[in-house]
């Protein structure tokens, strides 16, 4: 039932125009805010450090992550989808189905976009060799791949940055359990990354949030430590917000039915 209920909803996403206008949004947005960076002398992983490190485009790339899945529990609710859906499939294979592609889609249209971008850098003749070594932050423990195996570091910069976004866009789908409403279920995972990385900036360097989504070394351990710490780190956020959202629904459609 759980693979039924995923395949549906999974098909829904992919069917929308909102999952490939999302991931064009964010080549375009790479485009925008390193535009001024491209006609320089650069590298490509100078220019994905620009990106990784800009504020503004952080902001802005949540909502295009956001845009294809965030609400979809807003919609089976407004829509009354619900009932049906649960009655074939149960309330537990609903919510998981939920949480896991809330989660997987906001990852894949960060990643996919930020990849296209650096694609096309590539296409247009950029360096990628990493010979020259721009871009390499003496913080990051995945430095060394610039020498050695540089689409390497690329996977591992861009999926940690792309998995921060997976947990800003969980808090909009369980902020969305307890208000439906498509405007909060996007925007709130603004305010959400907000406080989160104000609280966790006065934490130890290993538990702050701006950190961890800038491929920090935190731990000041190698990449493999420092990637599985940090991917643990924001499996143990999302879990949290989905055990959220799932008592949540569940006290809904209990009382819906009740």
């Amino acid at each position: 039932m759980i693979l039924q209920q995923l395949k549906a909803d999974y098909k829904r996403i992919f069917s929308s125009p909102k999952m490939y206008l999302s991931i064009l949004g964010v080549v375009l947005l790479c485009y925008i805010s390193t535009e001024k960076y491209i006609h320089g002398s650069v590298d490509i992983y100078y220019i994905l450090d620009i990106l990784i490190g800009l504020s503004v485009f952080k902001k802005l790339i949540i909502i295009f992550s956001a845009l294809p899945c965030v609400t979809g529990f807003y919609d089976d609710w407004k829509h009354q989808y619900i009932k049906n859906i649960v009655i074939r499939t149960g309330r537990r294979n609903y919510i998981i189905s939920k949480i896991v592609v809330c989660v997987s889609i906001s990852f894949l249209v960060v990643f996919l976009g930020i990849l296209i971008f650096i694609g096309l850098l590539i296409g247009m003749g950029f360096d990628y060799s990493g010979i020259n070594g721009m871009g390499l932050d003496e913080n990051m423990p995945y430095g060394i791949f610039l020498y050695q195996k540089p689409f390497l570091y690329v996977c591992c910069i861009v999926s940690i940055y792309a998995a921060s976004m997976a947990v800003w866009v969980m808090s909009g789908l369980m902020i969305s359990s307890y208000i439906p409403n498509s405007f909060v279920a996007i925007c709130s995972p603004l305010i959400f990354s907000y406080l989160l990385e104000e609280i966790t900036g006065l934490l130890p360097p290993y538990f702050n949030m701006y950190l961890l989504a800038k491929a920090s070394n935190v731990l000041g351990k190698n990449a493999t430590y420092s990637y599985l710490y940090t991917i643990f780190i924001f499996t143990v956020l999302i879990l949290g917000q989905g055990l959220i959202f799932a008592k949540r629904v569940k006290r809904r459609l209990g009382n819906e039915i009740s």
